[in-house]
């Protein structure tokens, strides 16, 4: 559940982002469809995304301390993730 909601929380930033970088890709650097293709599926929202994750909540919600941290963590380690592969895009294009 706690990896389920770090991704609710994080896929619409992430896939604005790769959506941002895609169009730059292809339109200043004139990059094929097949060249951008895992920033474009990313980039796409999954339908009923965040439905899907609020069906997996507990009913009354979340209430304890270690769900709670646990879904924090999860968090940030999606984000720590996230950071390595921006580094790297950065560090690779220079």
């Amino acid at each position: 559940m706690g990896i389920a909601i770090a991704c609710g929380v994080n896929f619409p930033v992430w896939g604005a982002m790769c959506k941002l970088f895609k169009n730059i890709l292809k339109d200043t650097h004139g990059w094929s469809e097949d060249e951008y293709a895992f920033l474009d599926f990313f980039a796409t929202p999954i339908p009923n995304f965040d439905q899907k994750i609020l069906e997996l909540l507990p009913e009354g919600g979340i209430n304890s301390e270690d769900e709670k941290n646990i879904i924090i963590s999860n968090v940030k380690d999606l984000q720590a993730a996230e950071i390595l592969f921006w580094d790297g895009v950065f560090f690779g294009l220079h």
